[in-house]
């Protein structure tokens, strides 16, 4: 466990204050993290959208379906295209929500 002994203050200006308030905001973690990434060299990315925990259980639901998929055919011997094509099928719709969430610009609320 480290050890942390020295405490260091300093004083900001208003403007600099709400910066550091708004990265805490934005990164979701503690001014003191913060300060220790900041000194180690480390820029913090900004907490992923609401959505990205939802989108990640469902690419680990296409992934297990396409290594099912996978483990069938090489001990069969060949693919069942049924489930091949709704594997297929999830891996779209799942890309498609990912897309929207993270790369698409948002409407802007009248």
């Amino acid at each position: 466990m480290t050890m942390r002994t020295h405490r260091v203050g300093t004083y900001l200006s208003d403007a600099e204050y709400e910066d550091f308030k708004s990265v805490i905001a934005r990164t979701g973690i503690s001014g003191q993290t913060l300060i220790r990434m900041l000194i180690e060299g480390c820029r913090p990315k900004e907490r992923p959208p609401k959505e990205y925990h939802q989108m990640m259980t469902e690419l680990q639901r296409v992934g297990e379906s396409l290594e099912q998929v996978a483990r069938a055919a090489y001990a069969t011997g060949f693919i069942d295209m049924v489930s091949y094509k709704e594997s297929e099928r999830l891996y779209t719709e799942t890309l498609k929500g990912i897309l929207k969430a993270v790369v698409e610009p948002e409407k802007a609320k009248p």
